[in-house]
């Protein structure tokens, strides 16, 4: 139905936006602080989530692994948003593998 498909690109507009947002908060929070600052990471935490969810999963590898890196530093290994974000690269990497072609 055309109701259906222009939820779907409103959705996929209000996610470039909000993607574009979180990109220049994250780039204020890392010059105001660090990238170590807690406001700074759950910038990085929506940045993956949101490529993931506009498909594109290796910008979303990239900004994940980039969490799991971080808050293992701040918060250490055992930190259950630690062990959040590690389920959730794994979970992309398997993703990521799956979609690619074998070597000839």
């Amino acid at each position: 139905p055309a109701g259906g498909q222009d939820a779907v690109a409103v959705t996929r507009e209000l996610n470039e936006e909000a993607l574009q947002t979180f990109q220049q908060a994250y780039e204020e929070f890392t010059k105001l602080y660090s990238s170590k600052h807690l406001d700074a990471v759950k910038c990085v935490t929506m940045l993956g989530l949101l490529c993931r969810r506009l498909g594109n999963n290796t910008d979303a590898l990239g900004w994940a692994s980039k969490e799991v890196k971080t808050r293992e530093e701040i918060l250490g290994e055992l930190h259950p948003r630690t062990q959040q974000a590690r389920r959730v690269y794994t979970d992309l990497v398997d993703k990521t593998q799956g979609h690619q072609q074998p070597a000839a």
